[in-house]
């Protein structure tokens, strides 16, 4: 097996020669540029080249290193001790690869970078990223480094890649050997795999990118190298200002969802609780029900509202009233908001202490201790 002493060169020399370096595998050959370089890139165990096999465009992931697992996750994509490379020392030594179809697309991270100006396209990539999400979160297995980098952007869905950190059944709780990319993963992560594995990334580039949607400038004033917005070691201090700003910016917004998702980045536990129950209301269709149909109830310190036995809006909020006239006050942080039955904020009492519910037409908010009323529009009435 190929070893770090043995040179990326020696990898690009191996398979872009017309020498038979192959062990069983046949008709494999490079892609190149209009230049006539061969496409490839270089990751922390892998040289990764962009290749035709049996036709059809291939990725073909030469290993730098020994690696565990490889047969389990990948099964028949794998091939053992199957190309021959030269050492530093000029011997000749066997690698394992792993062939398996190209994903083509832009990565999340090139998309997010083009979208930045959009809100509306910000805003669909991270409608798309909560629906993989919640896919990944009910699969019996853990990615284990789920990126931006590590996801492509394609025909309006999102696709996991490069699966070499995959926590599956059959070797979980065992030595972890590839721990994730640190900024995306918690700072508590053990050394063992787990499921929870994937919890934290997955609300981190959520709450990152509802909250670039709201405003792009945080991508300039919270830059940081191979991560998105928020430090996850300065959360869990409490002392990440990214994080600060993004809670102040959801609870304005009242996007009570986000609010509680960018809360559980500051969890001591690598399994954040709820963060499934948040992703599926945020891809479920939400539709407008008759307001005495839902009950107002309480669980966990939070406020939402129940229609049967389900929640038609999930226990999200620190204080709330029951609805009349067809909308609800509710308080998230110290912001006062008005929503209606799907959820949806109708209008914001910002600056205000308290409010009253709409009785005849007419609400009253309480700002520095004088109560004024207002109009189902919010506007103030004489």
């Amino acid at each position: 097996m190929a070893t770090v002493s043995t040179s990326i060169h020696s990898y690009i020399a191996s398979v872009t020669s017309g020498a038979n370096v192959w062990r069983t595998l046949r008709g494999v050959s490079v892609v190149r540029t209009a230049e006539g370089q061969a496409v490839y890139g270089v990751g922390n165990s892998a040289v990764i080249f962009k290749v035709i096999y049996g036709g059809r465009l291939h990725k073909l992931k030469c290993y730098i290193r020994p690696k565990r697992n490889l047969k389990a996750i990948y099964r028949n994509r794998f091939y053992n001790s199957e190309l021959m490379v030269f050492d530093a020392m000029g011997r000749k030594v066997w690698t394992d690869i792993v062939l398996e179809e190209w994903r083509e697309g832009d990565s999340l991270q090139e998309c997010i970078e083009q979208s930045l100006a959009g809100e509306r396209a910000m805003r669909t990539l991270a409608e798309l990223f909560e629906r993989l999400a919640l896919w990944l979160l009910e699969q019996e297995w853990a990615h284990g480094d789920v990126k931006p980098d590590n996801i492509i952007v394609a025909d309006g869905q999102m696709h996991l890649i490069d699966f070499d950190a995959m926590c599956a059944p059959p070797f979980e709780g065992s030595v972890c050997e590839e721990l994730g990319t640190l900024n995306y993963q918690h700072p508590r992560r053990g050394a063992t795999l787990g499921k929870e594995i994937d919890d934290y990334p997955i609300a981190l580039i959520a709450t990152a990118l509802h909250a670039l949607a709201l405003d792009a400038t945080l991508a300039e004033r919270y830059s940081i190298d191979d991560a998105i917005l928020v430090s996850p070691k300065d959360a869990l201090r409490g002392s990440d200002a990214a994080l600060d700003e993004l809670e102040r910016l959801f609870a304005r917004a009242g996007d009570a969802l986000h609010y509680r998702m960018a809360r559980l980045l500051r969890s001591a536990s690598v399994a954040l609780h709820g963060l499934h129950e948040l992703l599926a209301f945020a891809v479920a269709e939400r539709e407008l029900r008759p307001s005495d149909t839902l009950t107002l109830d309480y669980r966990n310190g939070m406020w939402g509202f129940r229609c049967g036995e389900g929640w038609a809006i999930p226990p999200l909020y620190d204080e709330a009233f029951d609805f009349s006239e067809e909308v609800a006050a509710v308080r998230l942080c110290d912001v006062w908001h008005f929503i209606d039955t799907a959820g949806r904020v109708v209008f914001t009492c910002e600056g205000c202490e308290a409010v009253k519910p709409f009785r005849n037409g007419v609400a009253i908010k309480i700002r520095q201790g004088r109560r004024i009323a207002i109009d189902h529009s919010g506007c103030e009435l004489p």
